[in-house]
């Protein structure tokens, strides 16, 4: 069965905006402990917090990572089986 152009684009537009959000997971990923570093020492440089507890805002970023790791790759998900509908036009749940 031979393609007609506008299913062609539609599966070309659904495989790069797959591809986008995959390679969106790896800045995802840095960015929550990164953030959560910088938070902390700029508390520690207030006198908020103690130095010995600057892990604590890195693994809330690393967790809050992940959380959003999971949310792209069930959107990746959910991309690769329905044929029919985009990412913008689905409410993520």
């Amino acid at each position: 069965m031979v393609k007609d152009n506008k299913t062609q684009n539609n599966d070309l537009r659904k495989t790069l905006e797959i591809v986008g959000i995959g390679l969106s997971l790896n800045v995802v990923l840095i960015c929550g402990p990164l953030i959560g570093y910088y938070l902390g020492k700029y508390l520690v440089g207030k006198g908020i917090i103690s130095s010995s507890i600057l892990f604590v805002p890195i693994v809330i970023g690393f967790a809050a990572s992940l959380f959003n790791t999971v949310v792209l790759v069930r959107i990746m998900n959910r991309l690769s089986q329905n044929k029919e509908r985009f990412i913008w036009q689905e409410e993520v749940r």
